[in-house]
């Protein structure tokens, strides 16, 4: 069974997406890495799901839904939805 993962985007992560008019669109990866401030997915498996969250004033907004195609970063986007 998959397992799912979250993710806060910060107020410049969604900014940065909004000033390239990504609004609508599923993003084409996802930001991970081993620096402290990107999210460790050293769980996460091919098939898992991870929500992209972003709270602002209180309020948590689901900003994307992703899943894991690979941790090769080899396949980026799959089919569209």
């Amino acid at each position: 069974m998959p397992d799912a993962f979250t993710v806060l985007w910060t107020h410049d992560t969604c900014r940065a997406l909004r000033k390239t008019n990504r609004v609508g669109e599923r993003p084409p990866v996802a930001f991970s890495g081993i620096h402290t401030s990107l999210p460790s997915w050293s769980a996460a498996r091919a098939g898992d799901e991870v929500f992209s969250l972003h709270v602002n004033r209180g309020e948590v907004f689901v900003v994307s839904r992703m899943k894991v195609l690979d941790m090769e970063r080899s396949v980026c986007c799959g089919t569209p939805p």
